[in-house]
Order: C-alpha cells, then sequence, then structure tokens
C-alpha cells in the first residue's frame, strides 16, 4: 500500500510539473559503499542548483541505502542551495533528525504532526493534507468506464483489506449484511465471506462501481489517520463507512458520504433497512468528491504549497 500511494503522489506531482527522480531499486546490502555512492550519484545527477527536491518517505530501500542518499541531498542542500521537502507516508522515528533538515514538510494530519512533534520534531515549517486522493488507471478501451455510472445499491460492504490479515474477519461472520472482500494474498474461503479479488489491480474502481453497496474503512493500528481505501472507494463513487471519532469517520461527517459507526455489526444491521432514497443522496454527496479526488486536488494544493514554503527566505531570529 505505501507504493501505491507513493507512486500516486508521484503521477500528480507531474502533472504540475513536479519532475520524477526515479530511485532504482535493488539490493544494497552489500554494496561496496564507493560503488554504490556512484550509483546515486549518477541518479541525483540532475539536481541542479536551487533545485527544489520532494522526497517521499520512508524509502524502501535499505539502510545503507537510504542513509547514503539522504546524506548526499543534505550536501547538496548546504552546497548548492538546495530545498528539501519531505513527504511523510508512515512515521519512521529514526527520519525525524532528517525531516528537521528540510526545508518544509508534507504529513497527512494533526495527529501524525503531534506524533512527530512528540518525538522530536522542531521543523515548524509543515503542510497537512488531510487525505489521499486517487486516480485509478482504468483500461477505458477494454471495460469503457468513465467514471459516471452510478454505483447500485446492493446490501452488501466492500472491504478492501491491504494487509492482508483477518483481523475482523470474525466481526463480518453470520451478519445481516454480505462482505466482500479485496485481498492480495492468503484469503481462506470458508464459506462466510465472499473473497472478490485483489484490491489493487488497475480495475478496481470499475469492480467496486459495479458491485455497489458501502466501502468500509478500519483505523490504522499507529496513528488515526484516513486509510488510503478511504479515497479509492471515493474514486469509485461508494459511500464509506468508518468507525466514529476516527479521522475517517470524522471525514465521512462533514463531507456527508456515509455513515459512522461503533461496530462493524452495527453497520450490517444497519444495511438492509437503509432506503433507496438515502442512499441515493449519499452517492450525490460523494459525487461532488469524485472528480477532486480523481485530480488530485488535496495532494496537488499540499506539494505545490511545500514547494512555495521550502524557497521563502528565512528570517534569522535576534543572535543566530
Amino acid at each position: 500500500m505505501a507504493s501505491l500511494r507513493q507512486q500516486t503522489v508521484a503521477d500528480f506531482a507531474q502533472e504540475v510539473n513536479i519532475l520524477p527522480i526515479s530511485l532504482f531499486k535493488f539490493s544494497a546490502e552489500n554494496e561496496p559503499d564507493a560503488q554504490l555512492s556512484s550509483r546515486l550519484d549518477g541518479i541525483m545527477s540532475s539536481i541542479t542548483w536551487g533545485d527544489t527536491v520532494i522526497v517521499q518517505t520512508p524509502i524502501e530501500m535499505s539502510k545503507n541505502y537510504v542513509d547514503m542518499f539522504l546524506d548526499k541531498l543534505t550536501t547538496l542542500r548546504a552546497v548548492m542551495g538546495v530545498k528539501i521537502v519531505a513527504f511523510i507516508h508512515e512515521v519512521k522515528d529514526y527520519l525525524i533528525d532528517f525531516y528537521n533538515n528540510c526545508d518544509s514538510l508534507i504529513v497527512e494530519n494533526e495527529s501524525v504532526l503531534n506524533y512527530l512533534k512528540n518525538h522530536g520534531l522542531t521543523n515548524n515549517t509543515v503542510e497537512i493534507f488531510n487525505f489521499y486522493d486517487f486516480a485509478p488507471r482504468l483500461v477505458t478501451e477494454k471495460v469503457h468506464f468513465t467514471g459516471n455510472k452510478k454505483a447500485n445499491f446492493q446490501v452488501s460492504i466492500n472491504y478492501l483489506n491491504s494487509t492482508n490479515s483477518d483481523q475482523y474477519f470474525d466481526q463480518m461472520r453470520n451478519q445481516a449484511t454480505n462482505f466482500l472482500v479485496y485481498q492480495n494474498q492468503g484469503f481462506v474461503d470458508d464459506g462466510s465471506l465472499q473473497y472478490a479479488g485483489d484490491f489493487d489491480d488497475d480495475l478496481l474502481s470499475y469492480k467496486l462501481n459495479k458491485e455497489g453497496g458501502f466501502g468500509l474503512v478500519m483505523p490504522p493500528e499507529k496513528i488515526d489517520t484516513v486509510p488510503f481505501e478511504l479515497s479509492m472507494f471515493i474514486s469509485a463513487g461508494l459511500p464509506v463507512i468508518a468507525l466514529s471519532g476516527t479521522a475517517a469517520g470524522n471525514l465521512v461527517i462533514n463531507k456527508k458520504i456515509g455513515w459512522v459507526v461503533n461496530s462493524i455489526e452495527e453497520a450490517a444491521n444497519r444495511l438492509p433497512a437503509t432506503l433507496d432514497v438515502e442512499y441515493e443522496q449519499l452517492l450525490t454527496n460523494v459525487e461532488q468528491m469524485v472528480q477532486d479526488t480523481r485530480n488530485g486536488i488535496s495532494i496537488k494544493n499540499a506539494l505545490i504549497r511545500s514547494v512555495f514554503d521550502a524557497n521563502l527566505p528565512k528570517i534569522s531570529k535576534a543572535g543566530e
């Protein structure tokens, strides 16, 4: 899921003329320092004086690779006036020192920012984007899906199991509502849940829109953020069910795009009693967000603001 989020941001960045620097991924654990340094110099050769570099973190490579890359980038900041923006997808405590030496940061919400501050973050130049956008890569010549088709009202709840965990399966079994589980691997069909296929293929939005019903999002374990799955449901035009008191639940309430519940059982019991007119109103509310989500408005705005922030003149305090 982390790689999907990073690719989504990279795609939206190119739409606002932010050029990619592709980090060649390979097994670098046993790479000699001199050879690794040469590789990274080649990768970073396009960076010139005064450029702004947006680093998506964490970088999914070995520690020696990440350490050397960030050291080189920090050196370019000192020697060539390069500005560094860190886009923080997942919190890793070992990166906080690096974040403190960046010119600006992009974080998802206040919960992430508060966690970082409580663990040593002193950098106050921060942009918040609140939730991820998502633009599905639909093969339109095959499925002819334009994104304008309304989801059908089915008495079913779609669940994108990005962790491939059965953590919530017991709560979904033997309910009044059918649960459709999308999972990449390891799903064991015991007849009580319905396996709907892979959750991260390019046709997911089409599949979800065709199935209809609702999308269920569960909160992350570590920090309360809006799961990426919520944006995938919105992009597919589906209303969303989230837990009360969570970041996702607050978004659902504010945008009136679904329900907040106290348990999976509550959601399952409520769905069969839902009227068509209620579902139609939720669809209308979701449709107001679909195009903004697919066009990456939230992510693009955060990227543009962070680049602007990074290049503002720094005003030194007295005595510095």
